[in-house]
């Protein structure tokens, strides 16, 4: 079996686009079993999920945007968890956002790909 030899820098970076991840946390799996009645759920088994978003040159400029965007990125994970939203938190402010998941931003995307991103 031939092993092909990789450049270190012959990915491309994405250079208009950074990414944020959240990470559940045991408070919002407190959530999640609770209205699923039941404690089978653990961390682990609790997809993050990954938005791509604008480039930002510092880690200020993206906690600015992110205090001024994360409803979005809550209500599309409340939703991947339970669709109705009468049993979704009252309570989504930016504070119980930041308790419920562990927020991760990177402006350093390399694409290992060379087909083109298809958008579904």
């Amino acid at each position: 079996m031939i092993v092909p030899q990789y450049e270190l820098d012959m990915y491309p970076m994405v250079k208009n686009r950074s990414v944020v991840s959240i990470y559940p946390t045991k408070l919002y799996l407190e959530w999640l079993n609770y209205i699923r009645g039941s404690d089978a759920c653990g961390l682990n088994d609790i997809e993050p999920i990954s938005f791509l978003i604008n480039d930002f040159d510092d880690i200020s400029e993206f906690e600015y945007w992110m205090s001024n965007n994360f409803h979005l990125m809550f209500e599309i994970r409340l939703n991947y968890s339970c669709v109705d939203k009468s049993l979704w938190p009252e309570d989504r402010t930016f504070y119980v956002f930041k308790k419920w998941f562990d927020v991760r931003f990177s402006n350093l995307i390399l694409d290992m790909k060379t087909d083109l991103i298809e958008i579904i």
